[in-house]
């Protein structure tokens, strides 16, 4: 199975700084390559009474089929302390929401009416598909209030970065010896 390209859209309006560099660490670590848009304070959108999000999005590749993707997710916003068992989860302040927006199996920008069109969402998409050349950037361009993360000692949120883990050490080399040899001293 070939690799698709995830994007997700990310938010959090509970401990947002922590949760999402925690969240982008995450990812990170697990896909190795991670394209992060720029990162913004915006008002809570169905949200009542909630704080302000952080809000942005990410890509990567990967050849989780989607449900499997969800669920990976879903999982992770569980352990960032996100009770996905009440059922008014969808309108509650939350540490951490990843929504996969699109999807795709080739290199190739997703249809421009598939974008979101939501303020919290759409700016940080046409953001991300610009810095990885996926489309050019629109004229729809609304001032954000930008800010700065600190990611795996990387700097994120002010433009739009591509993250890559450092490799994994390798472990210590051991000098092999052929299975004839044998011990020459007297």
């Amino acid at each position: 199975m070939s690799d698709g390209l995830y994007i997700v859209g990310f938010g959090a309006n509970i401990d947002p700084e922590r949760n999402i560099t925690s969240a982008l660490a995450t990812l990170l670590h697990r896909f190795g390559k991670v394209h992060v848009s720029r990162i913004a304070r915006t008002a809570p959108v169905g949200v009542p009474g909630g704080a302000f999000f952080l809000n942005g999005a990410l890509a990567f590749r990967s050849p989780l089929a989607e449900q499997d993707m969800k669920t990976w997710f879903n999982a992770l916003e569980t352990a960032h302390g996100r009770d996905r068992t009440s059922p008014d989860c969808k309108i509650l302040p939350r540490p951490l929401d990843l929504d996969i927006l699109h999807h795709l199996k080739r290199a190739e920008a997703p249809r421009r009416e598939a974008l979101p069109r939501d303020s919290y969402a759409r700016p940080f998409v046409e953001d991300l598909l610009a810095h990885l050349d996926l489309a050019h950037r629109t004229a729809w361009d609304p001032p954000l209030d930008c800010v700065t993360l600190i990611v795996a000692g990387h700097r994120v949120g002010e433009r739009s970065v591509t993250l890559t883990a450092p490799p994994s050490p390798a472990p210590p080399s051991r000098t092999a010896f052929p299975s004839s040899h044998q011990d020459s001293s007297p």
